[in-house]
């Protein structure tokens, strides 16, 4: 697929939903991306009970790798496949020199939102 059709398909989803939400409760965007990969095969509701302890103990992606990959799953045992997800949460920051993705709630787009459950990320595009 070329850029040209994946702008096409970015610029429709946008027209369609221009204020995605979700049910998963985060307040980072690191945050969002581990409910993301724990809710496979999951609710949100199960993974919304797991992870609000999860957050608040381990809220950056160092926190989580200095868990380990036991100890995450310590905290996400009541979703299924967790043994599996904790491995993977854990891979996605292991061996990484520095972490870019962010870890603040500061918009990339510079313009003020507030992290919260249901709503999504702006992004400049939509």
């Amino acid at each position: 697929m070329n850029a040209a059709k994946r702008a096409e398909i970015f610029r429709r989803l946008c027209a369609a939903n221009p204020a995605p939400t979700t049910e998963l409760e985060y307040a980072t965007t690191f945050q969002l991306l581990v409910a993301v990969i724990l809710s496979a095969q999951a609710t949100d509701k199960s993974v919304n009970l797991a992870t609000r302890k999860l957050f608040a103990d381990a809220p950056t992606p160092q926190a989580m790798l200095a868990l380990g990959e036991a100890g995450l799953a310590e905290y996400i045992k009541r979703i299924g496949l967790f043994s599996t997800k904790a491995r993977n949460v854990t891979a996605t920051w292991a061996n990484r020199p520095s972490l870019s993705i962010r870890t603040s709630s500061a918009s990339p787009t510079g313009r003020s939102w507030r992290p919260a459950k249901h709503r999504l990320p702006s992004n400049s595009n939509c």
